[in-house]
């Protein structure tokens, strides 16, 4: 799971992650937490916050800043939750209009966190629906969308997560079977890719939004193409 934090008070950002790491260290999720002091800095990240599950957002920034910023990070990645953070239940109410998914007192975080993480983890979204798998390094659970691509290489299936590689010894046609619901493609025998994560499909090369490149061999071609387009129209 990669998470966002953005508050320009160090101390109530450090606190909120610190109650983050707890809630995933207890329900063993595989967590990543990127801090941020503006709401300008957040936003400037495009290719970084299509990554993100949830970003929590102080709702009293400068006024009302906090919920323009929450409002123009709805446009940016209409998929993300966002979570307004606040002194006071002021904002409650325009925190829901621009899209907030929850919102937070900071006075009552401790109390409030373990429920608005769990009620947004269990959320209908594929995107947001956990997996779990035995690999060589131990049992890992982690959110489907932080899985980029899995990896045949000698006899190891190595999955390449945002934050960390894990590997264990599966067919990857049984692999595919498991994720296929979650939107990857077969895009070559070796390789089974996540398709929140490509950039674009052309001339028989499969290039990620980090500029890494597959090459889709000839035969798979034009499947690998149709599903791509077809997950991009159910988006």
């Amino acid at each position: 799971m990669i998470v966002a934090v953005c508050d320009n008070d160090s101390q109530a950002r450090e606190k909120l992650i610190g109650l983050i790491q707890k809630y995933c260290e207890r329900h063993r999720y595989e967590i990543h937490i990127d801090g941020y002091d503006s709401g300008s800095g957040l936003c400037e990240h495009r290719d970084r916050l299509l990554e993100y599950q949830m970003i929590f957002l102080d709702a009293h920034w400068k006024g009302t800043g906090g919920l323009k910023i929450a409002k123009a990070l709805k446009k940016l990645v209409p998929d993300t939750d966002i979570v307004l953070v606040a002194d006071s239940m002021d904002y409650a109410i325009d925190g829901y209009k621009v899209g907030a998914a929850r919102f937070l007192l900071k006075d009552t975080m401790e109390e409030t966190i373990e429920e608005c993480l769990d009620a947004l983890t269990a959320k209908g979204n594929p995107s947001h629906q956990l997996v779990e798998f035995s690999f060589v390094e131990g049992v890992v659970r982690f959110p489907v969308q932080d899985l980029i691509y899995v990896e045949n290489s000698k006899h190891r299936q190595i999955f390449y997560t945002n934050s960390e590689s894990y590997s264990m010894y599966r067919k990857l046609d049984e692999i595919e079977e498991e994720l296929k619901a979650y939107g990857f493609v077969r895009a070559h025998q070796s390789f089974l890719i996540n398709m929140r994560y490509i950039q674009k499909i052309s001339s028989y090369v499969l290039t990620l939004l980090d500029g890494k490149q597959f090459s889709v061999p000839k035969a798979r071609y034009a499947k690998v193409k149709k599903e791509y387009l077809d997950y991009k129209g159910f988006q």
